[in-house]
C-alpha cells in the first residue's frame, strides 16, 4: 500500500502516529524529516558605527607634534641641521631679492624686453611701444621722507625762512601744514620745469623735421623738378642717399648741430676741394659732362664779358686745369655765381645754391 493514504491526514496526525510526511503532501517542509523546522528568519543587518565627531582645536589629536626648537644660550654653538636650515632660508631670500631687482631693473630699461622675456606677466591689451621710441622719463621727486632735512627759502615768511621741513613740522599743527604746503610747491616745480624740456624737445624735433624736410624737397626740385611728394620709388631712394649721406658726414665731423641746408653745401664743398687736390679736378669734370659738347660759335664774332660764356668755350682739359688752380675763395664763389647755361651743361657740379 502506498502513501496515498496520508494525504487524508494532516501533517499534526501524521506526526501523533509517527509516520512520516511524504513528499506530496501538502504539508511537508522538509526532505522526510518529520522534524524539519522552517528556515530561520536571516538576521538584521548591523547599524553602521557613528562617525566620531571631530575634536575641537584645542584638543590633541592623538599624533605627536612637533618639538619646539630650544632656545640657544649665548656663547653655546648652533647645531648644523638648525645652521643649515636657517642659512638655506636665508640665501633663498637673497635670490629672491636679486631676482626681483634684476626684474625691476630689465622693466625700467625695455619694458617690451621684459614682456618679451616674462610673457605671462604682460597686461591684456599691451602693445608694444614704437621702435626706437623709449618710454618718457619722469622727473626724480623725492619723498617728503627725504626731505625734512631741506630749508625752507621764504624771505616772505621770517617764522619759517631758513628753517629745515622737520623743524617746522615739529613746531605743532600749523608748522605741519605749512611743511606740506612748501613740500607740494616742490613736487609741482619739479614736475613743471620736466614738463618745459619736454615741450621745448618736442618743438626742437618739429623744427627738424620741417628743416629735413625743406631740404628734400630743394633736392628733389634740383633734382627731378619737382616736390619730393611726387617723386617715384626710385627718385626717393636717391633723395634718400643724399639725406643719409648727408647725416653721415655731420655725424663724423661732429656737426650734428648744422642744418642739412648747410651741412650738404659744406660737405659737397670739402669734396669738391678734396677731389681737385687729388686728381687735378679731372674725375670732377668728367663726372660732371653732361648736355651738348663744344663747338664752334657761327655768331658775329662779338666778345662776350660773362666769364662763363669763356668757360663754357674753353677745352675740357683747359676748364679742369683752370679749376685745379683756383684758391678756395675763388672756387666757393665760382660754384655760387655759375649761370643758368653753364649748371645746365654741368649739373653735377656742387652749386652753393
Amino acid at each position: 500500500m502506498g502513501d496515498e493514504w496520508k494525504e487524508q491526514f494532516s501533517r499534526e496526525e501524521l506526526e501523533s502516529m509517527g509516520e512520516d510526511i511524504p513528499e506530496n503532501h501538502p504539508d511537508f517542509t522538509g526532505p522526510g524529516n518529520p522534524t524539519s523546522e522552517p528556515e530561520p528568519n536571516p538576521e538584521p543587518e548591523p547599524e553602521p558605527e557613528p562617525t566620531p565627531e571631530p575634536k575641537p582645536a584645542g584638543e590633541s589629536s592623538g599624533e605627536p607634534e612637533p618639538e619646539p626648537e630650544p632656545e640657544l644660550k649665548e656663547g653655546e654653538p648652533v647645531p648644523y641641521d638648525r645652521f643649515a636650515k636657517i642659512y638655506g632660508q636665508r640665501k633663498q631670500a637673497e635670490r629672491e631679492k636679486f631676482e626681483i631687482k634684476e626684474k625691476l631693473d630689465l622693466f625700467k630699461k625695455d619694458p617690451d624686453e621684459y614682456y618679451a622675456k616674462y610673457p605671462d606677466e604682460k597686461p591684456d591689451g599691451y602693445s608694444p611701444l614704437e621702435s626706437g621710441k623709449k618710454p618718457t622719463e619722469k622727473a626724480e621727486v623725492l619723498p617728503m621722507s627725504k626731505m625734512l632735512g631741506a630749508q625752507i627759502n621764504d624771505p616772505q615768511n621770517p617764522s619759517f625762512h631758513g628753517r629745515t621741513l622737520r623743524e617746522i613740522m615739529e613746531s605743532g599743527p600749523e608748522g605741519y601744514a605749512a611743511a606740506q604746503d612748501y613740500y607740494n610747491e616742490y613736487v609741482e616745480d619739479i614736475r613743471g620745469k620736466a614738463r618745459e624740456a619736454e615741450a621745448k624737445k618736442a618743438e626742437e624735433l618739429k623744427s627738424i623735421q620741417e628743416e629735413d624736410g625743406r631740404f628734400m624737397d630743394a633736392q628733389a626740385q634740383a633734382l627731378f623738378k619737382k616736390p619730393a611728394k611726387d617723386l617715384d620709388a626710385v627718385q626717393k631712394d636717391k633723395i634718400e642717399k643724399i639725406t643719409s649721406d648727408t647725416l653721415a658726414w655731420m655725424k663724423a665731423n661732429n656737426r650734428m648741430g648744422y642744418k642739412l641746408a648747410d651741412a650738404y653745401k659744406i660737405m659737397t664743398y670739402d669734396k669738391a676741394l678734396s677731389d681737385a687736390a687729388a686728381s687735378g679736378a679731372d674725375g670732377l669734370v668728367n663726372l660732371a659732362k653732361s648736355g651738348t659738347r663744344r663747338s664752334v660759335s657761327s655768331g658775329s664774332g662779338k666778345t662776350s664779358k660773362d666769364p662763363y660764356d669763356q668757360y663754357l668755350a674753353m677745352s675740357e682739359d683747359d676748364l679742369s686745369k683752370m679749376i685745379a688752380e683756383m684758391p678756395d675763395a675763388e672756387f666757393v664763389k665760382f660754384l655760387k655765381e655759375a649761370t643758368p647755361a653753364f649748371r645746365e651743361k654741368y649739373p653735377s657740379l656742387p652749386y652753393l645754391n
